[in-house]
């Protein structure tokens, strides 16, 4: 990992990935923000977003488990040079479950620990 400036500076808190949960139309669905955490508390606050990240057209996630438990909200942290992980809320793994927009049994995990270890099954 190495550090890059955003918004003209390093910031304290490395950088991360946060998905936040909504309702619409009664079909459930995911924001997914690229973010820096600028004042280094390991987690997503508003204002921290780099970018929006989408999935495929034909993709969605099911759903974003942390530490085994349905989370609404879920931030991964990375900060470098270490790296230290921190993963909000539970703290050891996160589980984020895809699936076909078309075939909802149809699904791979993407797995996250506290290591920093993705990996997909």
């Amino acid at each position: 990992m190495s550090l890059k400036e955003f918004q003209g500076r390093i910031p304290s808190g490395g950088y991360g990935i946060y998905f936040s949960k909504y309702v619409r139309a009664e079909e459930i669905n995911y924001d997914i923000y690229l973010y820096a955490d600028t004042n280094g508390n390991e987690k997503y606050n508003r204002g921290e977003e780099i970018e929006t990240l989408s999935l495929e057209r034909e993709v969605k996630i099911k759903e974003v488990r942390a530490d085994g438990v349905s989370a609404d909200q879920t931030s991964i942290n990375f900060k470098p040079p270490d790296p230290v992980i921190a993963i909000s809320p539970g703290g050891n793994l996160t589980i984020i479950t895809l699936s076909l927009k078309a075939d909802s049994a149809k699904t791979k995990n993407v797995i996250v620990n506290k290591a920093g270890l993705i990996y997909v099954e």
